[in-house]
């Protein structure tokens, strides 16, 4: 069964951006191949997203996610979650980043504002 509504996302595993209007689609499917995942489709009303959580392997089950799920546009595994803070934010993307990125290397970031903070999507 996919869950439509919720009143509080204590943990993410795995998030899976979908075309809009394909999100219970695509829930159903991840349901279907991860019998004990517990699957949300468009979490607090947010079109064109799907979250999963699991309780085991999350990297395998999202290349599986990946593989199997055509509806599936995008699946990023979630390593860290804050809340939507910007100090926070950025302190937990920091020591993040400290195991990921080289000092020699450039990456981007890109972002997608979804519902009411106190700073800007430029922020």
């Amino acid at each position: 069964m996919v869950i439509k509504l919720v009143k509080e996302i204590d943990r993410v595993d795995i998030l899976v951006k979908t075309t809009l209007g394909m999100e219970d689609i695509a829930a159903s499917r991840i349901e279907e191949l991860i019998k004990s995942a517990e699957v949300i489709s468009k979490p607090y009303g947010f079109m064109g997203l799907v979250i999963v959580k699991v309780h085991n392997d999350k990297w395998k089950i999202a290349e599986k996610i990946r593989n199997e799920v055509l509806e599936a546009d995008r699946v990023i595994v979630i390593e860290k979650c804050v809340e939507a803070e910007l100090n926070k934010i950025a302190e937990v993307a920091a020591e993040t980043a400290v195991n990921k990125i080289n000092s020699n290397d450039t990456f981007a970031i890109r972002t997608v504002r979804r519902g009411k903070h106190n700073f800007t999507s430029i922020d």
